[in-house]
């Protein structure tokens, strides 16, 4: 694809972006749905294992929704400034684990299925707010961190979980 051929999309993220700093998750979610195949194509070229391309391009995700309020539509394109947060990434944990600094073996269970959970086809379908938990979810966060990262009661954030995951299971049978 050349780089004319994607700009259309580019400057819908870019606007996307801005809402997203401004806290509307839908927002956030339509950014998901527009990057995360590019995000993990990726990263998938660079980190070896197929759990640790879907770890990092959860984090990258995850990133994205947390400091995108450091994206300035002045110095490039949000799709640009996505892929490099994920490229950066990507290089730094194919370097770690190269050099014998990765964490263990391999991934946990719970990492595992994280990264499944990722490349859920239903995860598009998902309801921002649902899709949202799911995703803090994957990267490792807790229903409490989740609920204090986004700003609502921590009962709130286990039943937008638990709504996503019951949305995830009703869409794989």
């Amino acid at each position: 694809m050349r780089a004319e051929d994607a700009r259309p999309g580019a400057a819908a993220v870019d606007g996307l972006l801005l809402q997203v700093a401004r806290g509307d998750a839908e927002a956030f979610a339509a950014v998901f749905d527009q990057v995360a195949d590019a995000v993990y194509g990726l990263v998938s070229r660079i980190v070896a294992d197929r759990a640790g391309a879907e770890q990092v391009a959860a984090e990258v995700l995850a990133e994205v929704r947390w400091s995108a309020s450091r994206f300035s539509p002045a110095e490039g394109s949000g799709l640009g400034w996505i892929m490099a947060m994920a490229r950066r990434r990507a290089v730094s944990h194919a370097g770690a684990a190269g050099d014998g600094r990765a964490n263990g073996p391999g991934p946990s269970g719970a990492e595992r299925a994280g990264g499944s959970l990722l490349a859920h086809p239903g995860l598009a379908s998902l309801p921002g707010p649902q899709r949202e938990a799911v995703l803090l979810a994957c990267c490792g966060y807790t229903c409490q961190q989740a609920a204090e990262l986004t700003g609502i009661p921590a009962g709130t954030a286990a039943e937008r979980l638990r709504q996503g995951l019951l949305g995830l299971g009703s869409g794989s049978g």
